[in-house]
């Protein structure tokens, strides 16, 4: 009889377990993704600095450079 009353808790545990490392997996991709935007708004940062000190001035859309 021990073994049919332990059988639940454990399943439950099994579950809680499989819940919480599904929330670790969201966190960590989670995380990553923000990383990586961070990284390409500096790249993107530093690009732009990089063309205004080449040519001077602020990027607009409509201007053209000859």
């Amino acid at each position: 009889m021990p073994t049919s009353s332990t059988w639940p808790r454990t399943y439950l545990n099994w579950k809680r377990v499989l819940f919480l490392s599904l929330k670790c997996v969201y966190f960590m991709l989670v995380v990553k993704f923000s990383q990586k935007s961070l990284e390409m708004s500096a790249k993107s940062r530093l690009v732009q600095r990089q063309w205004q000190s080449v040519y001077g001035g602020p990027l607009s859309g409509g201007e053209a450079f000859t």
